[in-house]
């Protein structure tokens, strides 16, 4: 009923906070119902009424992926990188860590393979901040098709907290690969700890070289 009001008034927008209030799905069913409703001719506001429909579908996503996936509506809705993401995020917390794989790669699964990079990366940062080992053990686990994303997201969202470990993962990729991470690391690990040292204690000669290497070529880019 509420629904119902908000698209018989003249309200410019629709706030997503409506569309969050709702806690099940039988409540978003019935708030589709007064979209549909309003899809009459004397609909007085169309537009809102594809706004908040939009909305309420994404909400359905959220409290049930997979009741979402299995509805008729399921092809009416286009989810963003950002969304996928805001929407795993924002319920993950109590979920245990199998939970959270099975539902975090089920809801990867509706995002375009070319977003793919930065919603692994997002979510592993995320991840990484509260549990560094079990994000690691996610990245490990995404199927081959992720490889790329998933060793983008690792140098990203370890390297500023283990950085010797992501290094010696490193160095155990392939020689093609391994010759391409140093310098995105070194990135990722300066941009998050400005103006630090990193410890290099029990590094390989090469890897210290290399590495002092870089901060001169940092220093002379801030002249």
């Amino acid at each position: 009923m509420a629904h119902k009001v908000i698209l018989e008034t003249h309200l410019n927008r629709y706030e997503d906070g409506f569309a969050r209030g709702l806690a099940s799905v039988s409540d978003v069913r019935e708030a589709l119902l007064a979209c549909e409703e309003s899809a009459a001719p004397d609909a007085m506001n169309p537009s809102l009424a594809a706004e908040m429909k939009r909305a309420l579908l994404l909400r359905w996503f959220e409290l049930d992926p997979e009741d979402f996936n299995r509805s008729a509506y399921s092809e009416q809705l286009v989810i963003s990188p950002k969304e996928a993401t805001a929407s795993i995020l924002e319920r993950w917390g109590p979920w245990p860590e199998a939970e959270r794989v099975e539902k975090v790669n089920r809801i990867l699964a509706e995002v375009d393979p070319a977003a793919h990079t930065k919603c692994i990366t997002a979510i592993a940062s995320a991840w990484a901040q509260s549990d560094p080992s079990a994000a690691i053990r996610w990245l490990d686990s995404l199927p081959p098709e992720n490889e790329v994303s998933a060793n983008a997201a690792r140098i990203s969202a370890l390297a500023p907290l283990q950085l010797t470990a992501t290094l010696d993962w490193a160095d155990q990729l392939p020689p093609e690969q391994r010759r391409n991470v140093l310098v995105p690391v070194f990135d990722a690990w300066t941009q998050a700890n400005p103006g630090l040292q990193a410890d290099r204690t029990g590094w390989p000669a090469e890897r210290a070289k290399a590495w002092e290497d870089l901060e001169t070529l940092q220093s002379v880019d801030r002249r």
